[in-house]
């Protein structure tokens, strides 16, 4: 069981760290399109100015042109001169080596409605869009390796309970003989077989000794031991 439980600690280990990585690598995405937001925004306030300054200049012309009783087409040529004269000045006023942003050229001088010629909001909004869904992704997998770090902890303790029963266990047992029938049958043989060996004796305590009595030839009588080896 304990193994188990340490294969999902390591697997609960390798989603956080690839949930770190996404979290990593959707954070640089929202820094990386939010700072594209801010140029996309800075882009689109110079293009603002310069549809202001085009449609200046073209309420001039047309102002000049009503003085002068032009044609309409005539007016309308003479708008386009000045459009072409202002856009030449705003282009040499733009340098690239300091601002990577191009100049935009309006579609049209009256168009009241500034969004409607401003492509950039649309990709702003777009951006943006993308920059919250990418927070949310954040959000989801923040939360998914909290969860996974708590049910880690959990594991962890479980881990830790079932180590210190264990060790209760092993502080125990020897204490208690009937757990261990094998040690107690090895220590009753190594007694048997101490009190085999202490009971082998000599040989020489095998043989039957007697003491005797015999009759010398002057009378006397004499005790002697005898043995089976000397009969």
């Amino acid at each position: 069981m304990d193994l188990d439980l340490l294969t999902q600690i390591r697997t609960l280990s390798e989603t956080n760290s690839q949930l770190r990585t996404e979290i990593q690598f959707a954070n640089a995405q929202i820094v990386s399109l939010r700072q594209t937001v801010i140029e996309k925004e800075r882009e689109s306030s110079e293009f603002r100015k310069e549809t202001e300054i085009l449609r200046a200049e073209s309420e001039r012309t047309m102002g000049s042109c009503k003085a002068a009783s032009f044609s309409p087409d005539q007016a309308a040529k003479s708008v386009e001169q000045q459009r072409t004269s202002t856009m030449q000045s705003l282009l040499s006023e733009f340098d690239p080596l300091t601002n990577d942003i191009p100049v935009r050229f309006p579609r049209s001088n009256w168009v009241s409605d500034f969004d409607e010629i401003d492509p950039l909001k649309v990709e702003i909004h777009e951006l943006n869009a993308r920059v919250r869904i990418l927070e949310q992704l954040n959000e989801t997998l923040t939360s998914r390796m909290e969860e996974d770090m708590m049910v880690e902890e959990e594991l962890r303790q479980t881990i830790e309970e079932l180590a210190e029963q264990n060790h209760l266990l092993v502080r125990l047992v020897p204490t208690n003989p009937a757990q261990l029938p094998d040690r107690a049958t090895t220590q009753q043989e190594s007694a048997l077989y101490e009190a085999l060996d202490s009971s082998v004796q000599p040989a020489w305590y095998e043989k039957k000794v007697v003491e005797e009595e015999e009759i010398s030839e002057s009378g006397k009588i004499i005790k002697l031991l005898r043995s089976d080896d000397y009969p």
